[in-house]
């Protein structure tokens, strides 16, 4: 598996190759998906369509994370939904599923 930025970002790399058993085809299908709707996009672009968000918040020049929280209640989620499906993820990331953990992203220059 492999992704590029078509205009050479070097932003947001992986820390290591993802193998790919790592990954469900739902997955990669959901990752092309993404990078074919906004891969051409500038990071300009992408900033001013997250700023459009429901979930994110003016930081008035200072930075405020956007937790699942924020993001599954600005889906619609009830507080009972959110909370079971953030337990969901904690899970996984903690790798108690059984799942392979992935291979994690790390932020370069912006």
């Amino acid at each position: 598996m492999q992704f590029e930025s078509l205009r050479g970002w070097e932003y947001v790399e992986l820390k290591a190759a993802a193998q790919r058993d790592e990954v469900s085809d739902a997955e990669v299908a959901l990752l092309e998906e993404i990078f074919q709707k906004y891969g051409a996009k500038s990071r300009w672009e992408l900033v001013d369509l997250t700023h459009q968000l429901p979930e994110w918040q003016d930081p008035q020049g200072g930075a405020i994370p956007i937790t699942y929280w924020d993001i599954l209640k600005a889906a619609g989620k009830t507080d009972l939904e959110a909370a079971a499906i953030e337990g969901e993820i904690r899970a996984l990331s903690a790798g108690t599923t059984g799942r392979k953990k992935r291979s994690s992203l790390h932020r370069g220059r912006c």
